[in-house]
This record gives C-alpha cells, sequence and structure tokens, in this order.
C-alpha cells in the first residue's frame, strides 16, 4: 500500500512538472488548433488546395513554396495521425525541456522538422504532412544524451532502441518500390504484393532525417566544450614543447 502511494505520488509530481513546460504545449495547442481549421477546409472543399499549399512537395518547392519545408509539421493527415505526434510531443517534448529548457526543445522539433523535410525530398514521393521529423529529433537526441536508460515498457537501452529505429527507417526508406534500388526495392514490391502498401504511405525519410539531426544535435551537446582553461593548458602545452 505504501509503495503504490509513492508510485501515485511520483507520477503526480511528474505530471504536475509536465504541465508547466510551456513550449511543448505551445506545439500541442497550436497542431490541434490546425487539425480543427484544416478540417472545416476539407469540409467547405478548399481542404486539397491547402494541403498542396501548406504541405511538403518537390513540386511545390520548385514552384517557390519554400515555407512548406516548416509549414508541412502543421498539417496531419487524420485524427489518428495528429493524435500519436502529440502525444509523443508531450512525452519527449516535456522531458527535454525539463532536461535542457525550452530553447533547446524547440530548437531540436525544428531542426528535425527541416531535416525530415530535406530527406522526404531527397528519397520520399508524394506530400508530406506532420511533425514527425521533429518528433524523431527529440527522440533520438534523448537517447543519444542518455543511451544507458532502461526504456520501459521494453526493457532495452536507449542507446539500442535509437539503433534500432534508425537502421528501420533506413531500410523501409531505401525499400520503397518507388525508388527502384536494385534488390532492396524488390523486397518492398514483396511487401506490397502481399497487402503492406501502407507501409510506404508512411514518411519513413523524413524520420530518418530527423532522427539522424537528432543524434548529430546531442553529439555536439555531448562534446567536450573549449573553455579558458583548456586553452590555458594546451597553451602551455605548446609553450613546454617549444623549450624542449
Amino acid at each position: 500500500m505504501i509503495f503504490q502511494r509513492e508510485v501515485l505520488d511520483d507520477l503526480a509530481d511528474d505530471l504536475l512538472l509536465r504541465a508547466k513546460m510551456p513550449a511543448s504545449w505551445g506545439i500541442v495547442i497550436m497542431i490541434l488548433l490546425v487539425y480543427r481549421w484544416t478540417q472545416g477546409e476539407v469540409v467547405s472543399g478548399n481542404g486539397d488546395a491547402w494541403y498542396e499549399c501548406l504541405g511538403l512537395s518537390r513540386e511545390g518547392m520548385s514552384d517557390g513554396g519554400y515555407w512548406q519545408i516548416f509549414s508541412h509539421g502543421l498539417l496531419h493527415g487524420s485524427w489518428a495521425h495528429l493524435s500519436v505526434n502529440a502525444v509523443l510531443i508531450w512525452l519527449l517534448g516535456t522531458r527535454m525541456e525539463r532536461m535542457l529548457g525550452w530553447r533547446a526543445m524547440l530548437g531540436v522539433t525544428c531542426l528535425g522538422m527541416i531535416a525530415g523535410g530535406l530527406m522526404h525530398l531527397l528519397l520520399g514521393h508524394g506530400l508530406l504532412v506532420g511533425i514527425s521529423g521533429g518528433v524523431m529529433a527529440l527522440l533520438l537526441c534523448l537517447a543519444t544524451l542518455s543511451p544507458d536508460a532502461r526504456v520501459l515498457p521494453l526493457g532495452i537501452s536507449a542507446k539500442n532502441l535509437g539503433r534500432g529505429i534508425l537502421v528501420g527507417e533506413l531500410i523501409l526508406t531505401l525499400a520503397d518500390p518507388a525508388l527502384g534500388i536494385p534488390i532492396i526495392s524488390s523486397i518492398g514490391a514483396m511487401l506490397v504484393d502481399h497487402g503492406y502498401a501502407s507501409v510506404f504511405q508512411l514518411g519513413h525519410a523524413c524520420h530518418l532525417g530527423g532522427g539522424l539531426m537528432g543524434v548529430i544535435i546531442a553529439q555536439r551537446w555531448r562534446a567536450p566544450r573549449l573553455t579558458l582553461e583548456m586553452l590555458r593548458l594546451q597553451r602551455e602545452m605548446r609553450e613546454c614543447d617549444s623549450k624542449r
């Protein structure tokens, strides 16, 4: 009974702390409001035009729609798509915001969204919508910063989870039959023939780009900072070498 009470108290404290993370809540509220607006436009018959204008595609970028590299993250194709990303932003974003502050959280999310969009333009196809690139950046950044943390309920380390996700997204990106890559695309074609075409309707290239950006950011943060003390020690070592 005492153990259960302690668990509930810890859970309550965690929820209270997460409730005080403004950047994460701001993103969640924003994508919810945008989704509600787009659904209203769909009902009025203008939905396709707005999705083509704000979603990310090679055609849109070539026509000068450079805002799409940002705006695609605010759109979502369905309530399920929106719900998954909103929950993950809340879980991962609030954690990073507690660790490193709201600026870091927004920076990782935005850079991941951009990187995911660029990777989609390079290896993906069709219209891209959703903040999945930012979500993947948060996930892989946290996994890289805390590689030995255990991920519940899976019971594996964050490092292994991150590696597994990146490898999986790379394989699924390259296996897309639309790319026509020898051998590996045949695997994708086999999945399509067996009724798994929906696998390639997800933005795997976007996930890959966002995840890689998260790893890069985390590794940069983990690298030793160049301080005045380090500079002084380096100068003294050079002076000692010159006197020999």
